[in-house]
């Protein structure tokens, strides 16, 4: 997004065959603007906004991996930081969720850069002993390195693996590779 994002344009006429009326359904009624539909309603609180583009896909799976269904508190920080364009929303923003279980979630948006937030994933679940780092063609553990105090075997990583997600189980040692969703 930075450092344009969706530019900055004036109201006008619908595109051909465009239903601006339809499309707005029971929202508030404002004049078309081309950088809001079709694709650019992401970047719209009244629209859906990059948490419900993106949020929804992220915060689905992370649910199905912990077994988790609601949270019983959300806090969020954030503003507008870097791009000038027309969006309402955030360009910057963390958003956390804490489960009935005490799981916390960590949402971010981060138009502002281009890096991603997570080395090679989409989503990370952290715990005392390790990470497991997924996208859509698959997931990784990666071991946490134990602390002063802390001692562990590897099999115990692979067995919080299997115990804590919903996952498949790995065919062999959880650190050396990926493994697809099947």
């Amino acid at each position: 997004m930075y450092p344009d994002g969706i530019g900055k344009e004036k109201p006008q006429d619908p595109l051909p065959g465009f239903d601006w009326e339809m499309w707005l359904g029971r929202r508030a009624w404002r004049p078309y603007q081309r950088n809001i539909a079709p694709y650019y309603f992401r970047w719209w609180s009244n629209y859906s906004s990059q948490m419900g583009n993106w949020g929804v896909h992220y915060l689905d799976v992370i649910r199905w991996f912990t077994g988790e269904t609601a949270p019983t508190a959300v806090t969020a920080i954030g503003g507008n930081y870097e791009v000038d364009h027309d969006r309402d929303i955030p360009d910057t923003m963390t958003t956390n969720f804490e489960m009935p279980s005490k799981f916390q979630i960590e949402f971010q948006i981060n138009e502002a850069c281009h890096a991603r937030s997570i080395d090679n994933g989409e989503i990370e679940l952290r715990g005392s002993q390790g990470r497991l780092i997924a996208d859509q063609d698959g997931y990784r553990v990666v071991l946490a390195r134990p602390g002063q105090f802390q001692t562990w075997e590897p099999a115990a990583i692979a067995q919080w693996t299997r115990c804590s997600t919903n996952l498949p189980p790995p065919l062999d040692d959880p650190c050396s590779r990926r493994y697809p969703f099947n």
